[in-house]
């Protein structure tokens, strides 16, 4: 089993940036960034070359769910840690059906998924 890394794990490890981790505030995540000479937008590619042996990368958990043959997901411990997600709508037309639904579905549901995963 794979225990929690904190960023002191991290500290001389090779980071490969992403769109993501620029956003990430933590003071002990600057050193390594800084010194991360590749930056990648893409989940896949991000995947591919963490799995090539070409350094670490860090995302949020949702986009590494599913399947990633020799890569190992591990959880960042860092009660601070947060992101922000936001709905955007069109104020001058009204929602499809599907929209709605989705509205309404997120609305119930992540404030429920976010409780459950501080209570871990």
């Amino acid at each position: 089993m794979w225990r929690e890394r904190r960023w002191i794990d991290l500290h001389d490890a090779t980071l490969i940036r992403n769109g993501a981790s620029d956003r990430i505030d933590a003071e002990a995540h600057k050193q390594p960034s800084l010194r991360s000479l590749m930056t990648v937008y893409n989940v896949t590619s991000l995947v591919a070359l963490v799995k090539a042996g070409l350094g670490l990368t860090i995302l949020p958990s949702f986009t590494m769910h599913g399947a990633h043959d020799g890569v190992a997901v591990l959880e960042l411990a860092d009660a601070a840690a947060s992101r922000q997600v936001g709905l955007v709508e069109r104020r001058d037309v009204p929602p499809s059906p599907v929209a709605a639904a989705f509205r309404a579905f997120a609305l119930k549901e992540i404030p429920a998924l976010v409780a459950s995963r501080l209570d871990d």
